[in-house]
């Protein structure tokens, strides 16, 4: 069995610390009778000012400082733990925003855990990998710190990386297109038809951490043509508990515009 360690700094620069050697946990779920061989040691410190709740925490794949040696790994069997042994949803995402949930992780995908730190403490996890017989978990980790595949040049089907369309009809469309990008080749469309009823119609990504007190802008390139009524962008933002604390919307124009709003 090999440890690998690596050490992520929460709030402040990644810095080489210290941690004291953790049991290896075995069985983990869904092992299918085989062991997990290897594992990597992933200290996180939080900042004084800042306590670290469910934050999640992006780790690259690669072998650079502050990255994952998991190239080439199975997604199947990469299992999260924190230091009581406790395993954990994770996210793994590839170098273009795409979802991965089995087979080899390519070089420059990124692993998602969620962080629990108090302020001015550290915590440790361990992310174990390499066990042929593993079977892949059901459940995954929704959250990242920023917008996936913002550019929307990569996707599969009829569906951009890191985006979910609306449930379309005969009179609410969104598509994923190549017709008429402001740059690149791929864009998003969303078409009403004349006298159609008012709704809700998208293309929408979910779970972007955002934090308290924090400012953020929202800017997007946006071309428009006979626009009635208020098309644009909406956000919404609360917690499980209160899942509509704001929903600020960003209009994009009517009638026909063309520009950065």
């Amino acid at each position: 069995m090999l440890n690998q360690w690596l050490a992520f700094a929460l709030f402040l620069a990644p810095a080489l610390l210290a941690a004291a050697p953790a049991p290896w946990q075995q069985p983990l779920y869904l092992g299918n009778g085989g062991i997990w061989r290897q594992r990597i040691a992933v200290e996180v410190r939080s900042g004084r000012d800042g306590t670290a709740a469910g934050e999640p925490v992006a780790i690259r794949v690669g072998t650079g400082d502050g990255e994952a040696d998991l190239a080439g790994a199975l997604a199947d069997a990469v299992r999260v733990c924190d230091a009581q042994g406790r395993e954990m949803l994770f996210a793994l995402t590839g170098p273009a925003g795409q979802e991965i949930r089995k087979g080899p992780i390519p070089p420059g995908a990124t692993l998602t855990i969620p962080v629990e730190c108090a302020a001015g403490a550290t915590a440790l996890y361990h992310i174990y990998y390499d066990n042929p017989e593993a079977w892949a978990v059901p459940d995954f980790l929704e959250g990242s710190r920023s917008l996936r595949n913002g550019g929307l040049e990569d996707g599969a089907g009829d569906v951009p990386f890191g985006w979910q369309h609306d449930e379309n009809d005969d009179r609410h469309r969104t598509a994923w297109v190549d017709e008429s990008p402001r740059s690149g080749k791929k864009c998003l469309r969303t078409m009403v038809a004349e006298g159609a009823e008012p709704t809700w119609i998208a293309t929408r990504q979910r779970g972007i951490r955002v934090t308290a007190g924090a400012r953020y802008t929202m800017a997007a390139w946006v071309k428009a043509r006979d626009v009635k009524g208020f098309a644009g962008w909406y956000v919404h933002v609360g917690s499980e508990a209160k899942p509509m604390m704001i929903a600020p919307m960003l209009d994009g124009g009517g009638g026909r515009t063309t520009g950065r709003r």
